[in-house]
């Protein structure tokens, strides 16, 4: 087989250099994965003793398939040059994600398949790493697990995470990287032992990252002369200062970033941004970011490109909107007004109209209400009332006007826990005796870009994931519903759905 044009997804890179002690067990813990859709390449760099006779010994007896390919450089290129070779090597080949293993490193069973399935759960990531075991010596075996939890990160999380808890990605036999991360990446020849860290540190301040704890791999120090030669060496622990100073650069880079995305989404507003203050002005600035997004949507085509909701066949394939956000609409709401919260460009009023004799809509941005408006005619969906709301509250809705309040992938999105407050007080108000309220948000303790749940964070500079909040508990929002004068709460925590990257989502639902 020519990798070169491999249909599998997974390219193993192995560098090795007077390895023949160590690398055949290596390859023995690749070609055992239960995850098969993988090729390997050897990058030999020039040994000098009998290496590269027992790689191509393993490859006769094992390699049935053509998995593997060595590769022998005429001269030896030095420990850095020979990892640039790897990634040169699977720049040229159309695998999709890339994942290094250590002659002497060992691969748990199923390490492929389930790091493989990180990256198919959350498209956007460039790196995914997990916990792994640490072979000190013969006789001594550490557990090194950076956090007891999975973890999904955002660049700028990431990066904090590196200062509060020293490389938790680790060494490299726990990382697998996408290709659009490395693309354009390669090892710096500075830093000494602190190169791989470095390499983690670019990759995730550009692209999202996870962490499992799940112990995938095995790393040898006693196998790794390099690292066992400068693990205790002055120099490198000047080294690892070097690298919190360049993290924190990094930091300060985001956040600059965020700074001036802010400024060049409000142009001239931002002066009107600074004037007001509290909760008007964290509404204001969803206001302006919404109308943003909903002005770079398209729908003229079929596949439409929503910048708002996102995947629209996604979404409506989700089961959980049907089994948990409508729960409780059964026949008798074919006569009873709805209303949706945050409805965006209309996707849920699309999909649900007609479980209602009429199904509303308001949201924060006039573009989308704009959107929803042009969509709404264009799926023939006539009797929809629309309004554009403050942010706030719900001031142009009598009370008492509807039997069900729905709401989805909107209240997780306000990091304001008074402003969120406020609104379940007006849904409160707007429903009918006996009438019900189902909502769906972001649930887990450790959602990215989030903050707590009682937390008013009113001069977030983004939102829409950019800042979101996070429910830890259920009873958080039963007692919020309780003391308004809701009843009968029901919950149910359930798998994230599309384009979310809270650990999971909870659907919850009352009576007035």
């Amino acid at each position: 087989m020519n990798i070169e044009h491999s249909n599998n997804e997974i390219l193993v890179c192995v560098p090795i250099f007077n390895s023949k002690d160590d690398v055949r067990r290596t390859l023995e813990s690749i070609f055992n994965q239960t995850y098969r859709n993988f090729n390997v390449f050897v990058v030999d760099n020039h040994s000098t003793d009998q290496t590269v006779s027992f790689v191509q010994q393993f490859k006769n007896e094992f390699d049935k398939d053509g998995k593997l390919s060595l590769v022998q450089n005429q001269e030896n290129l030095g420990r850095i040059g020979n990892w640039n070779k790897c990634l040169d090597i699977f720049k040229k080949t159309p695998h999709q994600y890339l994942k290094f293993v250590f002659a002497g490193d060992i691969l748990e069973r199923q390490c492929l398949e389930k790091l493989h399935s990180i990256f198919d759960q959350y498209p956007r990531l460039g790196l995914v790493a997990s916990g792994y075991f640490v072979h000190v010596s013969d006789n001594k075996i550490k557990e090194k697990v950076s956090f007891e939890q999975p973890r999904y990160f955002t660049p700028l999380e990431a990066l904090r995470a590196f200062l509060r808890k020293g490389n938790w990605v680790g060494a490299p036999v726990s990382c697998m990287f996408s290709r659009e991360a490395v693309l354009d990446r390669s090892f710096s020849l500075g830093y000494k032992k602190s190169h791989a860290w470095k390499f983690c540190v670019g990759t995730v301040s550009r692209h999202d990252s996870f962490y499992t704890p799940e112990l995938l791999g095995r790393f040898h120090v006693s196998q790794r002369k390099y690292y066992s030669q400068h693990k205790a060496d002055l120099r490198s622990n000047m080294q690892d200062l070097l690298m919190y100073g360049f993290i924190s650069l990094k930091i300060l880079q985001k956040k600059l970033r965020s700074f001036l995305y802010f400024l060049k989404v409000a142009e001239l507003s931002f002066l009107r941004w600074i004037v007001l203050g509290g909760v008007r002005r964290y509404a204001y600035m969803q206001k302006l970011f919404y109308n943003r997004l909903a002005e770079a949507s398209d729908y003229s085509s079929a596949t439409m490109k929503d910048r708002v909701v996102g995947s629209y066949e996604a979404h409506d394939a989700w089961k959980d909107y049907d089994e948990y956000l409508m729960k409780y609409v059964d026949v008798s709401f074919k006569d009873k007004y709805a209303l949706d919260f945050g409805c965006g460009p209309g996707r849920n009023i699309i999909k649900y109209h007609d479980r209602f004799e009429r199904l509303d809509g308001v949201d924060i941005s006039e573009k989308n209400i704009k959107n929803a408006k042009e969509q709404l005619a264009r799926f023939h969906v006539a009797n929809s009332k629309l309004f554009v709301n403050n942010g706030r509250d719900l001031r142009d809705i009598p009370s008492a006007a509807y039997e069900f309040v729905m709401s989805t992938i909107c209240l997780q999105h306000i990091c304001v826990y008074s402003t969120r407050y406020n609104l379940l007080k007006e849904f409160f108000r707007v429903l009918k005796p006996g009438g019900r309220v189902s909502i769906q948000m972001g649930y887990g303790k450790n959602a990215p870009n989030s903050v707590p749940y009682a937390e008013d964070n009113v001069n977030a500079l983004t939102t829409n994931r950019g800042c979101d909040t996070r429910v830890e508990n259920p009873e958080q929002i039963q007692n919020d519903l309780a003391r308004i004068g809701f009843q009968e709460f029901e919950y149910w925590v359930r798998p994230t759905g599309p384009g979310d990257t809270h650990p999971n989502w909870i659907f919850f639902t009352a009576k007035k």
